[in-house]
Parts: structure tokens; sequence; C-alpha cells
């Protein structure tokens, strides 16, 4: 049998429109099972690290209905209002889903600047340390150039813990892609922003004191009436509330009777120029210079055993008080 060429023509047509609408719905059909392994992964991050953060009661689980689409249950499969959770679980969540939402091949084609605003409010402290790592995790990437939707980001926070778990770094460091500034609150005038370059101006207490003893071992025959108060916070925090010593008079074990007799003299001197508000002998205890208190004061960690306590806190701080200089 002989088909005539428009016949031809006519089933040459129908076959590209065929092929053509196949390519169309194999090309929808990746696309969709791309978003649903997507969302899968997206699930299972997210309840991983919700067990990781004994959250038991509730988790995430893909919409079979809505593509894309999530809704929370609880452990025995019913779906959960959200108004049932607490604060902290809502917050906990929406920051987890944030984060994953930040890896969506959707947003590959751009780049972002991201803005995390005290992430950490209403979670207890357990949680606390996880965003924290998650966040510095997430710097580490922008960073390196190896976050493929991020290009900068910025962390706003009043909780100083929190800002120095973020901005942990194992030798203190920043390069020039940090910066560090705080917002000054001066009411009723206006706020004003202090820029810090790449120093970290955020220290804990005990970092403080010791930074307050670097400055006096600059200047070890100047006088600081501070000094006494500050090696005694230092001395209670370190040997009585850490070290569990009662009586800071009796870790002198080791040292030699002159050096005995320096450390009590220390001890004394330090409680005194803490502890009385005015007396007569005030004048006379400014009057001297503090070298043989800061001699006595390291020779307290040399003799217990501390010495390397004593080292890194003092290299620390006269780094920190380098940079501010």
């Amino acid at each position: 049998m002989q088909c005539s060429k428009s016949v031809i023509d006519k089933i040459q047509s129908s076959v590209r429109r065929d092929e053509e609408e196949l390519t169309e719905c194999s090309s929808s059909l990746e696309s969709r099972k791309r978003s649903l392994l997507s969302s899968e992964a997206v699930a299972a991050k997210i309840n991983n690290l919700l067990l990781m953060c004994n959250f038991h009661s509730f988790k995430i689980k893909v919409s079979e209905t809505d593509s894309g689409g999530y809704f929370i249950i609880r452990n025995n499969g019913d779906k959960a209002d959200i108004e049932t959770l607490s604060e902290g679980e809502r917050n906990f969540i929406t920051f987890l889903y944030f984060l994953q939402s930040l890896d969506d091949e959707g947003t590959k084609d751009t780049k972002s600047f991201v803005v995390i605003d005290d992430p950490i409010s209403s979670l207890d402290s357990d949680v606390m340390f996880t965003v924290s790592m998650l966040i510095r995790d997430l710097i580490e990437k922008v960073y390196k150039g190896t976050h493929e939707n991020v290009a900068q980001i910025l962390i706003m926070t009043h909780n100083t813990r929190f800002h120095n778990e973020v901005c942990y770094r194992y030798n203190g460091r920043y390069p020039q892609e940090y910066h560090f500034y705080r917002i000054i609150k001066k009411s009723p005038e206006p706020n004003s922003v202090e820029f810090y370059g790449q120093v970290n101006s955020i220290r804990t207490s005990y970092q403080e004191l010791w930074d307050q003893v670097a400055i006096a071992s600059r200047e070890e025959f100047a006088n600081h009436p501070w000094l006494a108060n500050t090696m005694r916070r230092i001395i209670e925090s370190f040997f009585s509330t850490l070290g569990g010593e009662r009586n800071l008079y009796e870790i002198d074990s080791n040292m030699s009777y002159e050096e005995k007799i320096v450390h009590n003299s220390l001890i004394a001197w330090s409680h005194s120029g803490s502890h009385t508000i005015m007396d007569n002998d005030s004048i006379n205890l400014q009057s001297h210079n503090n070298e043989k208190w800061l001699r006595a004061f390291r020779i307290i960690f040399e003799k217990t055993g501390n010495i390397s306590h004593y080292e890194v806190m003092m290299r620390n701080a006269n780094q920190f008080i380098a940079n501010i200089i």
C-alpha cells in the first residue's frame, strides 16, 4: 500500500507533537521529583536537629498535596496546632526552616544578604549552643565563598553570651571580611553606631578583669588603685569558685618563706583595697606602685600549677589591648 505525501507529512507532524509533549512531561516530572526530594531532605535535616536538641513532642512532615509544603505532627501522627507550641519551640523550628531555605536550589542563581536578629529569644541554654554552632557554620561558608546563595550576613543580638559563642575563633583574630559594630543608646539623644573593625569588643566579665591586670602590667610603676579589687575577683573566681579553695591564705604550700610572706600580704592587700570604703591608710595604700603585687599575683598561679592559665589570659588580654589602643 502506497501512502500519499500529505498523509506522511501529517503522521510526521503528529509524531513531532507527541515527542514535544513527552519532553515537556518528562521535564515537569523531573522538576516535581527534585522538589519532592528537596522537601524530604529539608524535613529530615530539621527533624534530626529537633531530636538532637531534645524536641521529642513534635516534628515536621512533607505535605502530600501541597508541593514543597510542610506541616507539624505530634508523635502519634496527628497534626499539631501551631498555637499549642511554646514560643521557644516556634522560634526554633522557624529558625531551622529559615536556615535550610538558604540552601534551596530555587535561589541558586541569586546571592542573598542575610539578616539574623536575636534568634535565641525564649530558647534555653542548650539550644542556644546549637543555634550558635549553626550560625558559625553559615558564617564560615559565607566567608570562604562556598555558600551558593548567601553573599553577606549580618547578625544582631542583645545577648553577650550568644555573641561570644557565635564569634568564637580559636586564635581570637578575625580577617578583614569580619566587621564588628556596637549600637550605643544615648537617650534622649539619637543612638550611635560605633565601628570596631576586626576587634570583638564584647568580653566576658572574667576576661575584662584580666584586661585590667594587663593594663596595670604595662604601667607597673604607675598608681592603679582599682587593681586590688580586680585581683581579688580573679583569685576568688578561679581558686574559690572554680577550685573550691575556702581559704586563700592556704594555697601557698609550694612557696618559699619569702614568697609566702608576699602572698599573704597580697591577699590581705587585695581584700583591704576592695572591701573598705575609706580608712586612714587609703592615702598610703595608693602611694605605692603595684609592681610587687603583680609579681606576687603571677607567683600564685605559678606555684599552684596554674601558670598556663595565667599566661593564656594575659596573652589574650594583651592582644585585645593592643588592638584597641
